[in-house]
Parts: C-alpha cells; structure tokens; sequence
C-alpha cells in the first residue's frame, strides 16, 4: 500500500531540489494546498520570481498539478531584442515573441502525476526555465548544454544534455530571432520524445554533403570533432525539412 502524501513530504521533496547548486539561478514559487486538511503552503527561491508550480492533494493523493511562467517573465531581455530586431531591419514584437514562450511553456503536459515523478518533474520545469533564459540573455544555448568537452557539462548530464549537431540546428532557429518560439518548442520534443534527437541525426546524417561538412570543418579550421559537428548542423540549410512544417 502507498504511503499517503502530505503537504510535509512535499515540501522535503521542492526544498531538496531548492537546495541544489545547479539550480540556484532558478527564481520559483511553489504552491502545495490539501483540499482535505485546508493545510498551505508556499516556498518559493527568492523575493522574485518567474516559475510557478501549483500542486493540490485529496485525502493521500495529488489531484492537480499545473505549472506556468509569471507574466513579467523575461521582460529584462525586451529591450535587447528589440535593439537587435531594429539592427535587422525586421519588423516583429519582442513582446508578442516572449508571449508565444510563455503561453508554449504551458503546453509541457504532465497530467496528474504519480508522486514519485514530482522530483523528476519539477527538476524538468526548473531546467527549461534555466535554458529559456540563456536563450533570451545570449542568444544561444549554453555550450555547457552540448558540449562534452565543457567543464560543466557533466552537472548537465544529469538533467538533459542534448547531441552538438542538434544544438547547432537549434541554435540556428534562435538567431532568426522569429524561430524562437519553435526552437524552444524542440527543445520539449527533445526532453519528452525519445525518439525526436535520433530522427533528427538519422535526416541530417542522411544528407551526404553535411558528413563531408563536419570532416571540412575538422581539417581546414582544425576544430574539434564536437565543434565541427555543432557548426555542420549550425549551416544545415534544411531546417523546416529537419523538423517538420510550423505554421507561421
């Protein structure tokens, strides 16, 4: 028999992941509610913040989990983007771009879940609030995030890391600036999908022309094999093919 979940074992479980030095830039808040005993609480990582996980619990057991980015939510970067949008020559809203990420984020289903997923799955919720905001502050993801050779990467692993060759695909969808929804979006089918990193190699590598671009990039600009595979998908020119139509 399954032991009953509490607001108090709950908390051991958010304070743990809390307490983890990879996830100090997270800024979360937390909300655990017993429908049964009335009991609440809230813990969040500091004074602001953008990540909100709500989680209820009925006699022993959790009956709605729901998770969304607050409103404000990466209103820092507007002002850049909007810098970079006007250098292009583009016309596009930096707001309504950060709108489509927040409203995306909310398309990450858990269901009801199992208690013994909830660690999983709030660490999964705090990695991509981690990698969204890389991606507004730099523009790209963090090498750390891709590259075996970083002296990060292994604190990575543990979370999601993803192959150089898709990193580059990606990172070649957020400097479009306007693909940036849709990269981030891939970058949920890589986490919950299995089998999306391996389609994506198996067409890549399915393109003669770009294994003969990773070896170039080897030989004549002597970068090593993890860096050639990353600017080989970086220049990959069929995207839209790679990763099926996105309506506009």
């Amino acid at each position: 028999m399954n032991t009953p979940i509490d607001i108090l074992s709950l908390t051991k479980i958010i304070e743990d992941i809390n307490s983890l030095d990879f996830f100090y830039e997270v800024g979360s808040k937390v909300i655990l509610f017993d429908e049964t005993s009335h009991q609440a609480k809230e813990i969040s990582t500091r004074k602001y913040y953008d990540l909100v996980i709500e989680i209820r619990i009925r006699q022993g057991e959790i009956v709605y989990f729901n998770h969304h980015l607050d409103k404000k939510f990466g209103n820092e970067f507007v002002a850049i983007w909007e810098k970079e949008i006007l250098n292009r020559g583009l016309e596009y809203s930096v707001s309504n771009l950060i709108g489509e990420i927040i409203e995306d984020y909310k398309t990450i289903e858990f269901g009801i879940p199992n208690y013994t997923d909830i660690e999983q799955i709030v660490k999964s919720l705090y990695v991509f609030q981690i990698l969204i905001k890389a991606i507004l502050r730099n523009g790209k993801l963090p090498m750390s995030f891709w590259n075996e050779n970083h002296p990060k990467f292994d604190s990575w692993k543990k979370y999601f890391t993803v192959h150089p060759i898709v990193a580059g695909i990606i990172d070649a969808m957020i400097d479009e600036i306007t693909k940036m929804p849709a990269a981030i979006s891939t970058l949920y089918e890589l986490a919950y999908i299995e089998t999306t990193e391996q389609l994506i190699l198996d067409r890549f590598f399915n393109v003669e022309v770009n294994k003969k671009t990773i070896e170039m990039y080897q030989e004549q600009e002597q970068m090593s094999l993890v860096e050639s595979k990353y600017k080989a998908g970086r220049v990959f020119i069929s995207v839209g093919l790679l990763l099926g139509s996105k309506e506009e």
